[in-house]
């Protein structure tokens, strides 16, 4: 899914910021004031981040659609209401006409367009509700946030969570308050947050259109250097009830795609079999982290 690759590659710059905030301020507890402002930064690039995914994979989902559907009876029932009030509110009266032959196709495409671009000039954020509504009218897909569940943690959990974050994100940007510390672990939190809900957006928007048009949505071979099951030692990933199949693009370190772990479990602390010490699953026997490298 394009939608993935650009994910991953952004999420690459909030890892790079929590590096950066690890260089200058080291591991111990307590609060650095002075690099507080890199936690900020990372609550705005987060929210984009996770913005920029749902429109993405909303735009993949749509492209697919009608790609693969060769009759605009089998639409989406909501997005063929959508599509029939847009057509209700033209007042020209051949726009009708627009739909016939494979009009529909373009039609169906520009409704996104507009979606976002309408979403852009109101300044809503990606909050559980806007994200809702936009799903349904942008692929006719309802109830989006029903399926963020995990574990423990139950829709209704996930939709609260990412609220708070996205008021702090607002309350940064736009208010000028935020006078409350925005610690590094609420970066770490919200951004493993907003990795599970990509995962679980992801699979529900997949689930949708296969039933629609028989096929899941690719992921581009250009942009994936290896797929395979996460070849963690657990019986079911972290956070997830099973194995996870998995894609590591190209744009990952060669110790990343040589470990083949699903991105939680990579990034789960565990006492190391090799060390003893406690560290990211994924740094078992890598230099400089290990205390038994490779």
């Amino acid at each position: 899914m394009n939608a993935w690759i650009a994910f991953d590659e952004s999420a690459d710059e909030v890892r790079r910021l929590l590096e950066i905030h690890t260089t200058l301020g080291g591991d111990a507890k307590g609060r650095h004031h002075r690099l507080e402002v890199l936690n900020k930064s990372a609550i705005l690039l987060i929210t984009a981040i996770w913005e920029a995914f749902c429109e993405d994979v909303a735009a993949d989902a749509l492209e697919h659609i009608v790609t693969n559907l060769s009759a605009a009876s089998s639409l989406p029932k909501e997005l063929k209401k959508r599509i029939a009030k847009d057509i209700e509110a033209d007042h020209n009266e051949l726009a009708m006409w627009s739909l016939a032959d494979e009009g529909w196709k373009t039609k169906a495409q520009s409704r996104l367009t507009a979606l976002v671009t309408e979403r852009n000039r109101k300044m809503n954020t990606p909050n559980s509700q806007n994200l809702d509504e936009f799903f349904v009218k942008a692929i006719g897909m309802t109830k989006l946030s029903d399926s963020w569940r995990w574990a423990t943690v139950s829709p209704d959990k996930a939709r609260e969570k990412l609220n708070s974050y996205i008021s702090l994100r607002g309350a940064i940007a736009h208010r000028g308050k935020a006078s409350a510390s925005v610690t590094k672990v609420q970066v770490e939190e919200y951004f493993a947050h907003v990795r599970r809900l990509a995962d679980m957006t992801g699979e529900k928007v997949n689930v949708f259109v296969k039933n629609i048009t028989g096929k899941s949505i690719p992921v581009f071979p250009g942009k994936v250097r290896a797929t395979g099951y996460c070849r963690c030692e657990r019986r079911a990933c972290v956070g997830r009830n099973r194995n996870m199949y998995c894609y590591w693009r190209n744009g990952l370190s060669p110790w990343v795609r040589k470990k083949r772990l699903y991105w939680q479990c990579y990034d789960q602390k565990i006492v190391c079999p090799r060390c003893s010490m406690r560290h990211k699953r994924g740094h078992i026997g890598r230099l400089k982290v290990c205390g038994v490298p490779y």
